[in-house]
């Protein structure tokens, strides 16, 4: 009996190392590094910024996102996958689904479409 009980202990200290699951809940799901096309639909050529292949990350549940270096949109990631953000008159929305971040971006003179693949977990 005396060798049994260190090996409960041992399997039950183990087990509280093991890599479970995350749950619905878990930052790890949304959390990473996107990379996809930036899309300029309509545009003032002299202040949007052009269509580009790029990368982008969601950290925290929170996707910041500098569009010009006077608009930077930080977007909380809601549990449906929406996220929205407005900086003075320039707006974000989109969605985070299957690992696919897509969203639009507006601003008096420009708007844009981005839609990016999840590549990379950094959690």
């Amino acid at each position: 009996m005396r060798k049994v009980a260190p090996l409960v202990l041992a399997a039950t200290l183990l087990a509280g190392c093991s890599s479970a699951p995350h749950g619905p809940g878990s930052t790890n799901l949304v959390d990473g590094s996107y990379q996809g096309l930036g899309y300029l639909e309509t545009s003032n050529p002299k202040i949007c910024p052009e269509s580009a292949y790029g990368q982008m990350e969601i950290g925290d549940r929170t996707l910041r996102y500098a569009y010009t270096p006077a608009i930077i949109f930080e977007a909380a990631v809601q549990p449906d996958g929406t996220v929205h953000d407005d900086e003075g008159t320039a707006t974000l929305d989109g969605k985070l689904t299957n690992q696919r971040l897509t969203f639009t971006i507006s601003t008096p003179d420009c708007k844009s479409t981005y839609n990016n693949s999840f590549i990379w977990n950094h959690s």
